[in-house]
């Protein structure tokens, strides 16, 4: 229940922080984004702490001497690399990324950065989300922890689609030509070629 409120609220404040029509550099917008930042957090936190650890880790044929133990564990190995790999990328794409990009390239604080990652996609920091909470989601037992792991993974799909469609097009310029060039999900692996004339 906490937990689930605490992933609600802290959304709900990123949503707002986004179409809210104070200016960019408010400290109100600053305060509630990181608010909602500091709740979402918290909400991972907590999944991360949640007691019970069930399926598909601790199944309940898998008893003392059970073959299935050494499965189990390679299966716990993998999910928790696989959290700290979604969790640090996240970190990066999501607050160190941009910034990187725009001291590197000279460019100001309202321009799109079209590098790394954002080349790939415009939202690259919902895939790391997501491996993050279905990774640890899965650690601390997916049949208890289903609706959760749905719910954070939702309402970050609904922020970005706000971000992409309302707000980003507000604060960056350039960002309505690059909707156009950069897919919204779904990376592209692949540079495009030019068009023959």
């Amino acid at each position: 229940m906490v937990l689930n409120s605490c992933a609600l609220i802290g959304f709900y404040l990123l949503i707002h922080a986004d179409i809210s029509p104070h200016g960019r550099a408010s400290k109100a917008k600053a305060w509630i984004r990181g608010a909602g930042y500091a709740l979402v957090s918290l909400a991972l936190g907590l999944l991360v702490f949640a007691p019970h650890p069930s399926w598909p880790l601790a199944p309940a044929s898998a008893a003392k001497g059970s073959s299935d133990l050494p499965l189990a564990e390679a299966l716990r190995i993998a999910l928790v690399v696989l959290a700290l790999v979604s969790a640090i990328l996240l970190v990066w794409s999501v607050f160190l990324e941009i910034s990187y990009h725009r001291r590197r390239l000279g460019l100001d604080v309202e321009a799109t950065v079209r590098e790394g990652s954002y080349s790939l996609c415009r939202h690259p920091g919902f895939w790391w989300f997501s491996f993050l909470a279905v990774s640890v989601g899965f650690l601390r037992g997916m049949d208890l922890y289903f609706f959760t792991v749905s719910l954070m993974i939702g309402l970050d799909l609904l922020l970005i689609v706000i971000q992409d469609k309302y707000a980003f097009p507000r604060l960056f310029s350039g960002y309505d030509a690059y909707r156009k060039e950069v897919p919204f999900l779904l990376p592209r692996l692949f540079p495009r070629r030019a068009k023959p004339r």
